[in-house]
């Protein structure tokens, strides 16, 4: 009790900061940013906060800081007044409130005598592909007299060309139209670049900027800004001509607007007036197959519109829908956060539309041309760091939110990632760090030679296929790629209990030996693998692999005794993260410090100073998708009318057995990350010497070993090799004391079972990997010095860390048919995506 203690004082200090102070009443607080128009990579515009900005006197910007121009006036009774964008010559407005949901920033402004709700939707619709896939977002303006008097009120809006590129030397053509009672801007660069970013900004595809076309509506197209503005503000009305001198983006700044004419207004609100803006690329993504063919795939609702134009019309056309859809999720959303507390309840809020806000849902075309709605794929990018394509460690701290919302998705996420391993043109025995080096080209990486994070990766990929199995029944995963999670699961027997020199998902410090985090997944996902064996009806090899997890957790316990001979019980720490309530609460509102502080003016970190509570450079990344790992431990959503609120069924209820450990994982994860351990940091943390040496102790069972990636001891780390190098394939060869590999009742010789690696007579798998059903040890083909410990009973009592061999391409005939009353789920072949058809 006493580290609880202590732990909840460290957690105390850092919450100690107070929210910004501004003059209007936030809810449920004013964050570093907040959210205006985020649904992709490239359409992600917020307004940065800091100590509290207003929204007409700050310009949107993209999430790195890149001014989006997007500028809004409302003129009541000729006095113009600006809601939206610097405000340059207009009369000061007031703005009263802004409240923020899972799906909506709303504010309300006041202009003389209107008080103006500008309600910025970005629809989160997890259980509809078409809708999700949508890449647009909705400002609805509607006003209401404040001093019971009748007043004559004009809408104005415009967007600069600083949507279309990054490079603002970039020159932009232009066009206006009208179709389905809408106007539609539209917009792009001269010289499109397909797959290519500047500043990260997509320089491919089009921006649009649309409204509700009405008998009051006008417009004006790429006039310069201090042209068109001032028109408006001084005539309420716009005069609908199209200038059509193309030029540079950044050359007289031209704008595209709508001014609409309300009429009177009085004590009744107006009816919305809808805008959309969005940005579409077409093709979106390039995807690698079999044979290093490349496939061009484009975002799903091309499934069901034929034209840009007809979908954006649909989705403003929708609004009144969407609203009453969007509400519904607030509040699904909301209901279950505040099971567990107001602010958890209040950072859940900022997190959602963040998290999808870097993933986009794909489909390819079948051999005749048509849209192929069997083949989906979701792609997410990693955001403001390596800009990598479905990194796996992002994806992996990010997991909970699609569990919450639709579990279908992670299968999406996961999909491409697996796929491609499954071609063979990976040449690695484990799993990859991500499927390419630059959004949104997912080439993978043929020569191997992507960041190498071996066991968390393979441990990730383990873990997410299990959870997603047992939140969705759903066995297509496991029956595809039964081998690939096989290969993985060998590879992690053979280095999680001495990780040895390997890099983590804080990867700023570089490989770095022992990590503890490494050892506990890399158990995790043995673990993992054991059930997905089970899943599959492969009982001998569950066990064998669950009989490993369990030995490896007893010597990790052993292995984590330091001199003194204190120890630390791993399922206490874990326990009381979970059911302390102090502590929990504590932890809980730390997190929402830092996000409230009044310190940083970026979307939502996931990496702070937790002294200082300054963010570090990460931004809008979707790993803050971690969060609602509470609410998957719930058992969220808990509503029966999901249906209403887009969230899926299959969410709700408790979670399986077998997750239970990945949750708590996660539930620790989410709650450090902000504040106990650094993240990716570029400067050094404070050494350990300047922390309580008891607190050091309790929280690292390896106390010569680094503990997350956050600190490098300067002394010679623990060795559970005796004289045995650390380093692989160096150094004297430790004892071995074989055990036999399958329960004391069967034999190796008399198992019926198929290995999903080959095995038998040649004593390894392809890549050298042990099977899990092999009676020997087994020497790697990589290092002949070391033998590779073997799964199954009690694990051998000294493990060698080796270096697994090149990875060589499964096929079919690596599974052996079953030969006893044991039965794969049909169809249990390895496919390779060969099948898939190419874009013409």
């Amino acid at each position: 009790m006493a580290f609880l203690s202590l732990l909840a004082c460290i957690l105390a200090s850092g919450a100690s900061l107070v929210d910004a102070q501004v003059t209007w009443n936030a809810v449920p607080y004013n964050p570093s940013a907040i959210p205006l128009a985020v649904r992709s990579p490239y359409l992600s515009t917020w307004l940065q906060q800091g100590t509290g900005k207003t929204l007409f006197n700050e310009w949107p910007t993209f999430w790195n800081g890149d001014i989006t121009g997007w500028a809004g006036y409302i003129r009541v009774d000729g006095t113009a007044y600006a809601y939206m964008g610097t405000g340059g010559g207009a009369t000061a407005s007031v703005q009263k409130s802004v409240t923020i949901t899972s799906t909506q920033s709303t504010f309300v402004i006041t202009a003389g005598g209107i008080d103006l709700t500008v309600n910025f939707l970005s629809p989160v619709e997890p259980t509809s592909l078409v809708n999700q896939s949508l890449p647009f977002s909705y400002l609805a303006l509607s006003a209401i007299a404040n001093d019971g008097r009748s007043h004559a009120v004009q809408f104005y809006s415009d967007i600069s060309c600083e949507w279309c590129s990054g490079d603002d030397s970039q020159v932009v053509n232009w066009t206006t139209t009208t179709t389905n009672g809408v106007v539609i801007h539209e917009a792009g660069v001269e010289s499109q670049e397909p797959f290519t970013e500047f500043h990260d900004h997509s320089e491919q595809g089009q921006v649009y900027f649309a409204t509700t076309n009405t008998s009051s509506l006008t417009y004006m197209t790429g006039f310069a800004d201090v042209t068109t503005r001032p028109y408006s503000t001084v005539n309420g009305v716009l005069d609908n001509t199209v200038n059509s001198t193309f030029r540079a983006l950044n050359l007289s700044w031209p704008v595209f607007s709508f001014a609409h004419d309300i009429g009177t207004v009085g004590i009744t609100e107006s009816s919305p007036t809808v805008y959309a803006i969005g940005r579409v690329r077409d093709p979106a993504i390039e995807y690698i197959l079999a044979n290093n063919i490349t496939q061009e795939r484009s975002l799903y609702f091309w499934s069901q519109y034929s034209s840009v134009n007809d979908a954006l019309s649909a989705f403003i056309l929708d609004y009144p829908n969407a609203l009453i859809r969007a509400i519904a999720f607030d509040k699904q959303v909301q209901n279950d956060s505040e099971a567990i507390s107001s602010d958890y309840a209040d950072i859940v809020a900022l997190s959602i539309r963040q998290a999808f806000g870097a993933t986009e849902l794909t489909i390819s075309k079948d051999g005749s041309g048509g849209w192929n709605t069997s083949d989906v794929m979701m792609f997410m990018k990693e955001i403001s760091s390596s800009g990598n394509v479905n990194t796996v460690d992002v994806i992996f701290p990010s997991w909970p939110v699609f569990l919450y919302t639709n579990p279908a998705l992670g299968k999406y996420l996961l999909e491409p990632l697996l796929a491609y391993q499954a071609t063979g043109q990976y040449p690695n025995t484990y799993a990859m760090h991500d499927l390419g080096t630059a959004y949104p080209r997912a080439l993978g990486h043929p020569a191997g030679n992507d960041q190498a994070m071996p066991l968390e990766e393979s441990a990730n990929m383990l873990i997410m296929v299990l959870s997603h199995y047992q939140k969705t029944n759903d066995m297509s995963l496991l029956n595809q790629y039964a081998p690939l999670l096989a290969q993985w699961a060998s590879y992690l027997v053979s280095v999680s209990l001495a990780p040895g020199d390997q890099a983590s998902t804080d990867d700023f410090a570089g490989p770095l030996n022992n990590q503890t985090n490494l050892a506990i997944k890399g158990i995790i996902g043995i673990e993992a693998f054991s059930k997905i064996s089970s899943a599959l009806k492969l009982s001998v090899q569950s066990s064998n692999y669950s009989s490993t997890a369990a030995s490896y957790a007893a010597q990790f316990k052993t292995l984590a005794t330091d001199v003194t001979g204190r120890h630390l019980d791993l399922s206490i720490l874990t326990s009381a993260i979970v059911t302390n309530t102090t502590l929990r609460a504590n932890m809980i509102s730390s997190v929402r410090s830092h996000s409230a502080n009044g310190q940083n003016a970026s979307p939502m970190s996931d990496w702070y100073d937790s002294i200082t509570g300054i963010d570090n450079g990460f931004a809008a990344r979707p790993v803050v998708g971690g969060h609602l790992a509470n609410m998957v431990l719930s058992g969220s959503p808990s509503s029966s009318n999901n249906s209403k609120s887009g969230l899926s069924g299959g969410a709700k209820g408790g979670i399986a057995a077998g997750i239970i450990i990945l949750a708590l994982i996660l539930i620790a994860f989410a709650m450090f990350w902000f504040v106990i351990r650094p993240r990716r940091r570029k400067n050094p943390p404070p050494s350990m010497e300047d922390i309580d040496a008891d607190l050091v102790t309790r929280m690292n069972p390896y106390p010569a070993f680094n503990m997350d990636g956050g600190h490098q001891q300067s002394h010679t780390p623990f060795n559970p090799y005796g004289n045995a190098n650390m380093a692989l394939g160096d150094g004297v060869s430790p004892t071995y004391e074989h055990t036999t590999l399958v329960p004391a009742s069967t034999t190796a010789a008399s198992s019926s079972e198929p290995s999903l690696i080959g095995g038998g007579k040649g004593g390894t798998g392809k890549g050298g990997v042990p099977s899990p059903h092999d009676s020997a040890p087994i020497l790697s083909p990589a290092s002949t010095s070391r033998p590779l410990p073997v799964p199954g009973g009690a694990a051998p009592s000294m493990m060698a860390a080796a270096a697994a061999g090149p990875r060589q391409e499964l096929d079919a005939a690596d599974v052996a048919p079953p030969q006893s009353e044991e039965v794969l789920p049909p169809p249990y072949k390895y496919r390779p995506r060969s099948d898939l058809p190419v874009n013409p």
